[in-house]
């Protein structure tokens, strides 16, 4: 069975409509669970004010930190999280295991194209649902708004850092061909991003050993990079080896998702799927 790359990703748009209504049921379906919304922002609340509470700490012991990056950094980062396309590697995960992936086989629109158009739709409602009250306790907490910056350049920026995890989620996703619990490999998935994205603290206060081979991983675009150009920090211009990795990186995912799925399916169709 021959499986192209252009088959897998998004392939050209030629029918806007129906991916514009992919994402209008997905956006409406998640305001049916309202009470899970309002524990979510409650939580999300909570771990920032915890986590401002606990730099605030750090910063008492050493006043070399700046404290006002720090704030904007984890405030950037709550919002970056409940944005990106987490979902994508369990639901395709679920669809292997319940054997409802062969469905998606048959599909004219590749489980890919649908996933990320989902994945579109749920990351504007969390925005919306989110942005706001971490805005309001940004403003109570430091009587200023958040200070951000956005042009072109660094909406491109953001647009690859979301491509790139949503590339990264799916290959995740896929390889549940190969196991029988998604359980472990999401986990290992969970370490990556927490330990080397700089979802947590940022990348510039980690050891320099450990910088040296974050420095080479493509996991520093999904979160570090992304927040340090909208913050536009005096150290967070882009070099042209950045430039470079970051297409390298793009199509090095591409092309790993594309074999895994191959893979996988072929797997499925020996099996009798």
């Amino acid at each position: 069975m021959n499986i192209k790359m252009h088959d897998i990703l998004i392939k050209p748009i030629n029918n806007i409509k129906l991916y514009i209504t992919l994402s209008k049921v997905s956006f409406s379906s998640l305001q049916i669970y309202n009470a899970a919304i309002l524990v979510m922002i409650i939580r999300n609340a909570l771990v920032f004010m915890l986590q401002i509470a606990l730099w605030y700490a750090i910063h008492k012991s050493n006043n070399d930190l700046s404290l006002p990056y720090i704030i904007n950094y984890l405030f950037l980062s709550q919002i970056i999280t409940v944005m990106y396309p987490r979902a994508s590697g369990r639901k395709i995960s679920r669809l292997i295991a319940t054997g409802n992936i062969v469905i998606k086989f048959l599909r004219p629109i590749s489980i890919f194209t649908e996933l990320f158009f989902d994945n579109l739709a749920r990351s504007f409602y969390f925005f919306l649902v989110n942005s706001i009250p971490l805005t309001i306790i940004y403003y109570v907490m430091f009587k200023q708004l958040p200070h951000i910056h956005f042009s072109g350049a660094i909406i491109i920026f953001c647009l690859y850092s979301y491509v790139l995890c949503f590339l990264f989620e799916c290959i995740f996703g896929c390889l549940s061909f190969f196991t029988y619990s998604f359980w472990g490999i999401q986990s290992l998935e969970y370490a990556l991003t927490g330990l080397l994205t700089g979802k947590f603290i940022p990348l510039r206060f980690y050891p320099q050993w450990l910088l040296k081979y974050i420095n080479i991983l493509p996991f520093k675009y999904m979160y570090y990079f992304p927040i340090e150009q909208i913050l536009q920090h005096e150290k967070s211009v882009l070099s042209t080896f950045d430039i470079f990795a970051m297409l390298l990186y793009l199509l090095g995912f591409m092309l790993l998702l594309t074999f895994a799925y191959r893979k996988g399916k072929v797997c499925v169709t020996i099996q009798g799927g």
